[in-house]
């Protein structure tokens, strides 16, 4: 069935579906308790649902023991899951790093591993790091 768009968007509109799914109350995978095999619930599950919901317990949260997955996300071949990662990992630490979840994949790839880069040396708070992406060409979205 076609309802219209491109891939991108119709991807990233069943993602906020998803999302809002988990958040008024698990949906129909919860209505249906023990009747289909569940994967395991985190932001690294294979169920795209559970990612979702662990994204934005993540965000609501800010546990910044999820960062590490956070930015694993950025990576997402998923529009929506990308976006919802970088918007904890902002909300959390006011970093950018000039990621866009909407940029080509070169471009994503490399704010990505300033990220990851960031959290390895500690993950200080660092006014310099986003200049430094700035830059780099780096895009950002708010």
């Amino acid at each position: 069935m076609n309802f219209g768009g491109n891939q991108r968007h119709r991807s990233t509109i069943g993602v906020l579906a998803l999302a809002m799914v988990g958040v008024l109350g698990g949906g129909l995978a919860g209505s249906l308790g023990g009747c289909f095999a569940t994967s395991e619930p985190g932001i690294t599950s294979r169920d795209p649902a559970e990612r979702i919901k662990a994204l934005s317990a993540a965000a609501a949260s800010g546990d910044r023991t999820a960062i590490p997955g956070l930015i694993q996300r950025l990576e997402s071949l998923d529009p929506g899951e990308r976006l919802l990662a970088y918007r904890a990992l902002h909300r959390m630490t006011g970093q950018t790093f000039g990621y866009d979840h909407s940029a080509p994949e070169s471009e994503r790839r490399a704010a990505a591993e300033r990220w990851a880069a960031w959290w390895r040396a500690g993950g200080v708070d660092s006014a310099s790091a986003d200049a430094t992406a700035g830059q780099t060409g780096g895009r950002e979205v708010r």
